[in-house]
């Protein structure tokens, strides 16, 4: 008895689903960085080196232009969209430490002149940050644009909430038609959905967070996938067996 209650999988308990979530999330967070930092940093050095920093600086921009047309927050305690975006891209760049940084970037000319008489390590040292900068300033701006996007995810959620709820029930209902009809009982979809929906989440979360091409609205991706991510929750719970 010892060995089976050993063997026997623990249940999981009433947080698990959100450390799951919260744990994604910081998965995915991360994930852009190291992403959006190695595509912006290509681009400068064989795209578009001649755009510089602007390139992010102007995604930023877009973003946050896109958030203008929103004066409301359907979710409580928020009344301002745009300004919480802002306070919220501010916010990681003082605490990222990149003001800082860009501070010391825009001063290593002058250091450089200044260190010539004190060796040629502290010449190139200087030299060399001050090469960086153009990567410096496109890290600085592409973690604002992140912290923007997350703003953007965090004001969708209701629609999330909603999306869930339509399909969740329809799927039910598809699951109650397909019991009393004699349906066919398979669970091959509904474990397929079920292995893939938190991977191919966090996959698809981390490709918004560090999208680097203009033209694709954060708003109107956001929404598409909620609704998909919605869909598959209502299909997982269609093919969900027949008899508990």
């Amino acid at each position: 008895m010892a060995e089976t209650a050993a063997a026997r999988p623990a249940k999981p308990g009433p947080f698990t689903p959100l450390i799951s979530i919260l744990s994604g999330l910081i998965v995915a967070t991360f994930m852009a960085i190291v992403l959006g930092c190695a595509i912006h940093w290509a681009g400068l050095a064989w795209f578009w080196p001649q755009e510089g920093a602007g390139r992010a600086r102007s995604l930023l921009e877009a973003d946050l232009a896109a958030l203008k047309p929103f004066t409301r927050s359907a979710l409580p305690g928020v009344r301002d969209p745009l300004l919480l975006a802002q306070s919220s891209a501010l916010l990681v760049s003082e605490y990222s430490g990149m003001t800082r940084v860009l501070g010391a970037v825009a001063a290593a000319p002058q250091a450089a002149e200044q260190a010539q008489g004190k060796g040629p390590l502290s010449v190139s040292f200087k030299g060399l940050l001050a090469g960086m900068g153009p990567a410096l300033a496109a890290t600085y701006y592409l973690l604002q644009d992140i912290a923007v996007r997350l703003v953007i995810a965090f004001l969708a959620l209701p629609v999330l909430g909603v999306a869930l709820c339509v399909t969740f029930t329809d799927g039910l209902a598809r699951r109650d038609v397909r019991r009393w009809c004699g349906g066919r009982e398979s669970s091959f979809i509904y474990h397929n959905s079920k292995r893939y929906l938190w991977p191919l989440s966090t996959l698809a979360f981390t490709v918004y967070l560090a999208w680097p091409l203009p033209g694709l609205a954060p708003v109107t991706a956001v929404l598409i996938g909620y609704v998909l991510m919605a869909c598959v929750i209502g299909l997982m719970a269609a093919k969900f067996k027949k008899y508990l």
